[in-house]
């Protein structure tokens, strides 16, 4: 028989109001519960997912660029030492003037780690890192034909000799594959690795190298420039990116061999102390080699190309013993023949695991709520009967034949059928009184409530002794990321509201003793998990027969993260200047009072604990050559209100000289009156050494040019002598005024 709106109508037998009561709540309650875990469970999934991809993608993007920056020295220096020889700054046969500039090249970049220079006829110098404090020179005896290595200072003086090379022939080494003859090949400048001696026979070291040819004006072949990087440092670029607990990254090249990795396992073979020449692949190590399980099976796995086209083309995952694991490769240039690949490893249980400790966790807490929902609800239901039961058979007794107003006593349950019999026998009595009663009630319930729900504050209601809430209003499950359902009859214990545990107990502790709290500062969490700061108030009242507090919280999040804001942003412009050199200073001119930043304490070599200078204690920091421009500046600034920028040197306690660039500015009142001076300083020593190195340069070529005993002239496009030295002028009869004025 088909089914229509009519069958639901037909009677059916009575049911119990328990059954009534407790099995849609259940049905519901298992039906939201199962719902809610699956589809928090998924979230969590993708999310990981999501989070994984950014990280790992950033990750690997940062080491390609740090690659980049970490090679870009040894190619900068060769050109630059290139441009010197070109202009005559640098003679690539003088070697006495090559190894101090040199030395003070990694002095300057510390990323790179040597410099060499080789000449057509065989002359060979080098210079090299043998430790941070120490550097190492390698020079080919053109005598004996050996490879010299002295250890030296940072400041370039040799120290001794250390050990020594026999036979080196610069053109010809490596012999099975000479760097000398590739870069004749390569006129561009090319990368390639080479293994290093500087630091002794028994250590070698497997570096890259870029190298370029020189040449003089003729087109003729000088030698070759070459510097380079040592590929072990690498590991301290892979190190530091910790994406998980587990995770890891290593660099791989075109064939697999491995070139750094962010774990301890070295990365290259050992091999015998030995004076005679290493190749390259006496001490690479192929990455499925790798004494790292997890480095070995990524590289066994990336060995198919679907493999390692799906890692290129976005995160994806391999197995290891059961573990998964999620993998990334970026590829990295170096020039336009070398072609290297960052790989970036990062098991999914680190991510995971948290997770499905959270989802074993849900589902016990599921599982008891279930529980308690079923308990609850059946002994609810079982008083609701037994309460409705009594006040029928009692409404019946008192009121038989005294009511006329009836009601329809059709309801399927026994329970309200009964009490509907009962009610039509007594409504008329009590129901004036009722009326007038639930009128004055009403009106109060609708004020309070009105006020309640249209706070813009979150407000709740709970009871002092176990914390459960019975009323909140909708500003307080929206502050809380809660349903209605989830919070009403839950105790704010069991639904994690507090952050700090300690802060309820002494939230009650003083309910209890004072029966109020006042804007109390507090940290909540809601449930999404997410802690904020409020500031809570509480007054104690008594409703249906047991203590309760109301509860209304002021949230504060906004202005504390404002304040941690402005504390990161302090600390990074310190952090800022330190790394700069760049200190600050305040001046205020009618109390005299002068604050400096700490960086500025540091680049005049003064304690921060003695409090800042004096305005004669400071210039008695500056050198007296100096004094007169820096105060006439000063004392323009205040009477004029100009800026002004004053280089002068300043004079440390332990009787160093620092080079500072100092700026100025003033600020006005309302009136105009000059009241503040504030500025900078910024150490600019190391480019002041440069300039005057390179007058000094400068000077040395002109003094060469002059006592040279050979005519030399320069000429512009139109022929006209623009310099030419004291022999040529005495060789053609004029003097040099005369000779500028000429054309050639």
């Amino acid at each position: 028989m088909p089914l229509t709106l009519n069958w639901f109508k037909r009677p059916c037998r009575s049911i119990s109001l328990r059954t009534v009561l407790v099995v849609p709540f259940v049905v519901q309650t298992v039906g939201a519960v199962a719902l809610v875990g699956y589809l928090s469970y998924r979230s969590g999934q993708k999310t990981v997912t999501d989070l994984t991809t950014r990280l790992m993608d950033k990750a690997s993007q940062r080491v390609v660029y740090t690659l980049d920056d970490y090679f870009d020295g040894p190619r900068a220096l060769v050109q630059d030492s290139r441009a010197a020889i070109a202009l005559g700054i640098l003679d690539a046969q003088d070697f006495a003037l090559i190894e101090p500039y040199f030395v003070r090249q990694l002095q300057v970049h510390k990323d790179i780690s040597s410099a060499m220079v080789t000449t057509a006829d065989r002359h060979f110098l080098a210079v090299g890192r043998l430790a941070p404090n120490q550097l190492a020179i390698g020079e080919r005896n053109p005598e004996t034909g050996a490879l010299e290595r002295y250890s030296a200072t940072l400041g370039g003086d040799r120290l001794g000799l250390q050990d020594t090379l026999p036979n080196f022939d610069p053109h010809q080494y490596p012999p099975a594959d000479p760097w000398y003859e590739a870069t004749l090949l390569a006129p561009n400048g090319h990368w390639r690795p080479v293994v290093s001696r500087l630091r002794g026979n028994d250590s070698p070291l497997l570096m890259m190298a870029y190298f370029e040819p020189i040449t003089d004006n003729q087109g003729q072949l000088l030698g070759i420039l070459g510097a380079s990087a040592h590929l072990d440092k690498i590991r301290t670029f892979l190190q530091p990116l910790q994406i998980s607990a587990g995770s890891q990254a290593f660099l791989v090249d075109e064939t697999g061999m491995l070139l750094a990795a962010s774990t301890a396992e070295p990365p290259f073979r050992a091999v015998e102390p030995t004076d005679q020449p290493l190749m390259v692949e006496d001490l690479r190590l192929n990455a499925t080699d790798s004494p790292n399980p997890l480095i070995r099976a990524a590289a066994t796995w990336l060995r198919s190309p679907d493999n390692r086209a799906a890692a290129s083309g976005g995160l994806t995952q391999f197995v290891v013993n059961r573990d998964r694991y999620f993998i990334h490769t970026v590829p990295f240039r170096l020039g336009d023949s070398v072609q290297w690949t960052v790989v970036v490893l990062v098991p999914e249980a680190d991510f995971t695991a948290e997770i499905h400790r959270h989802a074993r966790i849900t589902f016990a807490l599921c599982g008891g709520t279930l529980g308690l929902a079923i308990a609850v609800g059946w002994l609810t239901a079982r008083r609701v009967t037994t309460r409705i039961q009594h006040i029928s058979r009692a409404s019946a007794a008192l009121a038989t034949g005294r009511l006329n107003q009836h009601l329809d006593e059709g309801s399927s349950i026994r329970e309200l059928a009964e009490l509907t019999q009962a009610f039509n026998q007594m409504a008329d009595q009590v129901r004036g009184s009722l009326q007038a009663g639930q009128r004055a009630l009403a009106e109060s319930e609708e004020k309070f409530t009105r006020v309640f729900h249209a706070s813009p504050d979150p407000l709740g209601i709970c009871t002092l002794a176990a914390g459960q809430l019975i009323e909140a209003n909708d500003r307080f499950t929206e502050f809380f990321g809660y349903d209605r359902a989830e919070m009403i009859g839950k105790t704010t214990l069991s639904l994690g509201l507090w952050a700090d545990v300690a802060d309820r107990d002494r939230f009650y502790a003083n309910m209890r003793t004072a029966a109020r709290v006042c804007s109390r500062e507090i940290s909540v969490r809601g449930k999404s998990g997410q802690v904020k700061t409020v500031l809570i108030s509480a007054e104690t009242c008594r409703l249906e027969g047991q203590d309760c507090a109301i509860v209304g919280l002021k949230d504060i999040s906004d202005r504390k993260q404002a304040e941690l804001d402005l504390s990161r942003v302090q600390t990074a412009l310190l952090e800022a200047q330190r790394i700069a050199h760049i200190g600050n200073w305040e001046f205020d001119i009618a109390s005299q009072k002068t604050t400096w930043s700490p960086e500025l304490f540091r680049m005049f070599g003064l304690d921060p604990a003695l409090g800042e200078p004096g305005y004669a204690d400071y210039l008695q920091l500056i050198h007296p050559d100096d004094r007169p421009a820096l105060e006439a500046a000063i004392a323009e600034a205040i009477a004029h209100g100009t800026p002004y920028l004053v280089d002068y040197r300043a004079l440390l306690p332990d009787g160093s000289m620092r080079y500072h660039e100092g700026r100025g500015e003033v600020r006005h009142n309302a009136d105009g009156r000059v009241v503040q001076l504030f500025g900078t300083a910024l150490d600019i020593t190391d480019r002041k050494r440069i300039e005057q190195t390179l007058q000094a340069s400068e000077a040395r070529f002109r003094a060469i040019v002059e006592q040279a005993a050979a005519g030399i002239n320069q000429v512009d496009r139109t022929g006209r002598f623009v310099e030419a030295n004291q022999f040529y002028c005495d060789l053609l009869g004029y003097t040099r005024e005369e000779l500028l004025n000429l054309c050639y």
